[in-house]
């Protein structure tokens, strides 16, 4: 299944940099602990993935794989499921967003062309800026 990939600056150790990672998941997906899921469809179709973690600058990138589905075709519960609870936490910043091309098609139609996004570019740091406060 295509995912949506979503990536995260987190700032922790590397010793509780993979926890960090799954809570994050669990959080952006779910928002309760996997381990009191049962539904075996949810485990493998609704949950969030980690990807990968990788060091980078002192912190560590988290790219999580995201459900397409669970933005139910509405841009408002895209945002929710990329930013969500973790735009609370400071020590996490989401940096990047990749939309499987299939998926963007299927699912947001009027923007099938903009497969890529970041959250460097220039409307999400104005929306980012005490200026814009």
């Amino acid at each position: 299944m295509e995912r949506i990939l979503a990536t995260y600056r987190i700032a922790a150790s590397e010793s509780e940099s993979r926890a960090r990672a799954e809570a994050l998941a669990a959080e952006q997906s779910v928002e309760m602990p996997v381990a009191a899921i049962r539904d075996e469809r949810v485990l493998r179709e609704v949950v969030a993935r980690v990807e990968s973690i990788r060091p980078h600058a002192g912190d560590f990138e988290v790219v999580l794989g995201i459900a397409p589905a669970t933005t139910g075709n509405e841009a408002s519960q895209l945002l929710n499921m990329l930013f969500g609870n973790c735009s609370l936490q400071p020590e996490v910043e989401l940096v990047d967003v990749a939309f499987p091309p299939r998926a963007t098609r299927r699912r947001f139609p009027a923007r099938a062309s903009a497969s890529r996004a970041s959250a460097r570019s220039p409307a999400c740091k104005a929306a980012r800026s005490p200026a814009a406060r």
